[in-house]
């Protein structure tokens, strides 16, 4: 029964330090082809890089129960452990599949000046994915909601309150997720939350940005200065990808 109930979340922690390295590999081959290759290469590599829905849902039911899981971690003393592994890299991990997914569908949708064999397969490929895209928007709404239960579950119990690294990685990931959703989504102007979406983007970065700006939280100089400088590096990131967004959502109107 103890190995059991252990099982989910030392196997979250396993399945981080493997799984996403896979994703990652993979993205960035993905990303080099489409760099490299000419408009009829892109047929191999929507053929051979087709997003699985089946990965969207199993990143989702771990999401889903990542409160759970935590409670365990938390009885025998490795929250903190399963914190890193769940929190913050289930996020990397949607950023991922998220990027991969647009990766194909922008793809498939420039491939031009084919020959009758390579027609076919763009027809049937067309024909296979007609519906992915919005199966896996599902999907990406379930995670992100999922997501923020855990969130608001960890600041209700002040787990976030350890430190400020804390709360501001995961403040970041929280905008992070909802930003990488919103933009460069082609049915963005069809979803009728974007707006509200947007406004919580917008909340949490002004937490961000007031969260101990000056690192006067860290008493060792070495971190208090990491800090200072990671804040200015990434705030000027986080505002462009901001007004890029309202860009996006402008132009829906």
């Amino acid at each position: 029964m103890l190995a059991k109930l252990l099982y989910s979340p030392l196997y979250t922690i396993y399945w981080e330090a493997n799984h996403r390295f896979e994703k990652k590999q993979e993205s960035k081959v993905i990303e080099k082809m489409t760099l490299d290759s000419i408009p009829k290469d892109m047929i191999k590599i929507v053929d051979d890089y087709q997003p699985k829905l089946k990965d969207f849902k199993d990143l989702n039911a771990k999401m889903q129960k990542a409160i759970f899981d935590f409670k365990v971690a938390k009885l025998f003393g490795f929250e903190d452990r399963y914190y890193k592994a769940s929190l913050q890299n289930y996020a990397k991990t949607f950023y991922l599949l998220v990027g991969n997914e647009r990766i194909f569908f922008r793809c498939l949708n420039l491939i031009s000046n084919l020959n009758s064999s390579e027609k076919q397969k763009y027809l049937s490929l067309r024909a296979s994915t007609k519906d992915l895209e919005k199966q896996i928007f599902k999907e990406e709404l379930n995670f992100i909601k999922h997501y923020d239960d855990f969130y608001n579950y960890l600041e209700s119990i002040g787990y976030l309150d350890k430190g400020t690294e804390y709360k501001n990685a995961a403040i970041y990931l929280k905008i992070s997720i909802l930003s990488s959703f919103l933009l460069y989504n082609n049915q963005l102007c069809s979803f009728e939350n974007r707006n509200l979406m947007f406004n919580q983007i917008k909340r949490s970065y002004t937490i961000f940005i007031n969260l101990d700006p000056d690192g006067s939280k860290f008493f060792d100089k070495t971190l208090k200065e990491n800090f200072r400088n990671y804040r200015k590096d990434i705030s000027p990131f986080l505002e462009d990808t901001i007004n890029k967004i309202q860009k996006a959502l402008d132009e829906c109107k």
